[in-house]
C-alpha cells in the first residue's frame, strides 16, 4: 500500500512521521577551494593596486573570497573591498571596507597570503571593487602588470572574473598625493592589473522550486524526469507512490556539483563554447496540463505533484495557439 510504503522510506531517510526539512544550500560553508592566480609579467612596482572582481552567474548562494596572495617588498599590507566597482571611489576612503592589516617581510619572487579577516562574500553576478595596499615608503611594494589590449580580462574562470584597474603610487592609501610628484606626476595611473592570487570557495544552491530555473539544464532534466512519476500513467514506477513532500526532500539532497558530466556542462556554457538548448526550457514553460489552466513552471511544480490536474486528460507539450501558427508555416 502506498502509505506503508512512504512509511518505510521515512524509517530508511531516519525521517520519521514529521514534516520534511528542505535545505537551501549544502551545509558546508565552501564546498570548493580555489585560487584564479593572474599573468604575471612584472611590468611594474609601487605602493598599491585597485581592481575589480565579478563572480559568475551560478547556481550558488554565494561566492567566498578568503585570501588574497601578493609579492614584492611588501611592508605594511592593507586589503579593502568596496560594492560594485573601485571607478569614481579610489579617493574616499570612506565608502571602502579594510579586510586585513599586517606588516610582511619582502618576498620579491614568492606570493605572500594575506587571508581576509573577513571574507568577502559576492551573490553570483554580483561585482565588487578591490584594493590593495603597502604603506611603505618606495616604490617597489606590490608587483602589478599593464593592461594588455589583447584580452578584457586579467584572469576568467568558471566562477569569477578579474578585471584590469588602476595602479596607486602614494604611501598613503587612497592619497591624491605621492612622495614622487616631481618625477613619476600624477599618483593614479589607468590600464594596470592586478598580479597575484586570489583564493576562493563556493556554497553551492541545493535544488527547491524557488530555484529550479538557475540549476544546470542537466539536471533540471533529471528533476523533471523524476516529477513525471507523479503522472496516472506512470504508476508502474515505485516513484509515483512516495508523498510529494518525499520526491521534493530526495531531490534537495542531490549533491550535483559533484557529477563531472553537470560540472563539464557548466563550463562550456561559461565558456560560451556550448550551443544553447532553449528547446528544454521553452518545453518546461509552455508545458500545460488542461487541468490546471497554467503552464507548468516553477510555480507549477506544486500543482503538477501534488495532483490537482484533471487525472484523464491529456497534456500537451504546445499551447494550442502554437499548433495553431505552425500550420501556417511552410515546410
Amino acid at each position: 500500500p502506498k502509505r506503508t510504503l512512504c512509511c518505510i522510506v521515512n524509517m530508511e531517510l531516519g525521517l520519521g512521521e514529521g514534516l520534511l526539512q528542505r535545505q537551501k544550500a549544502a551545509e558546508n560553508v565552501v564546498h570548493l577551494a580555489a585560487t584564479a592566480e593572474t599573468e604575471d609579467h612584472q611590468d611594474h612596482t609601487f605602493a598599491g593596486i585597485m581592481w575589480d572582481v565579478r563572480t559568475r552567474k551560478l547556481p550558488a548562494e554565494y561566492i567566498e573570497i578568503s585570501s588574497v596572495w601578493l609579492r614584492g617588498d611588501l611592508g605594511p599590507i592593507t586589503v579593502w573591498s568596496t560594492p560594485n566597482t573601485y571607478q569614481g571611489k579610489h579617493q574616499k576612503e570612506d565608502e571602502w571596507k579594510c579586510h586585513y592589516k599586517q606588516v610582511h617581510q619582502p618576498s620579491p619572487h614568492v606570493l605572500q597570503e594575506m587571508r581576509l579577516d573577513e571574507p568577502l562574500r559576492l551573490e553570483p553576478g554580483e561585482s565588487c571593487g578591490m584594493y590593495a595596499h603597502s604603506a611603505m615608503p618606495g616604490d617597489e611594494q606590490i608587483v602589478y602588470d599593464n593592461h594588455r589590449q589583447s584580452h578584457q580580462f586579467s584572469y576568467r574562470d568558471l566562477y569569477i572574473d578579474i578585471l584590469p584597474g588602476m595602479a596607486h603610487l602614494s604611501d598613503v592609501p587612497f592619497s591624491s598625493e605621492h612622495q614622487f610628484m616631481g618625477w613619476w606626476g600624477r599618483p593614479w595611473r589607468e590600464r594596470r592589473e592586478f598580479v597575484g592570487r586570489l583564493s576562493y570557495g563556493v556554497r553551492w544552491l541545493l535544488w527547491n522550486p524557488d530555484v529550479h530555473a538557475r540549476m544546470p539544464a542537466m539536471f533540471k532534466q533529471m528533476v523533471w524526469s523524476i516529477l513525471m512519476s507523479r503522472s496516472e500513467r506512470a504508476n508502474g514506477s515505485f516513484l509515483h507512490y512516495l508523498e510529494p513532500d518525499m520526491l521534493f526532500y530526495i531531490l534537495n539532497k542531490v549533491e550535483w556539483w559533484e557529477s563531472p558530466a553537470i560540472m563539464g556542462e557548466l563550463k562550456k556554457e561559461s565558456e560560451e563554447v556550448a550551443t544553447p538548448q532553449p528547446d528544454y526550457d521553452d518545453r518546461i514553460a509552455v508545458m500545460r496540463m488542461p487541468g490546471l489552466g497554467s503552464c507548468i513552471g516553477i510555480a507549477g511544480f506544486h500543482d503538477f505533484v501534488y495532483g490537482h490536474a484533471a487525472e484523464d486528460e491529456e497534456y500537451s507539450m504546445y499551447d494550442e495557439e502554437d499548433e495553431d501558427e505552425d500550420e501556417g508555416e511552410g515546410a
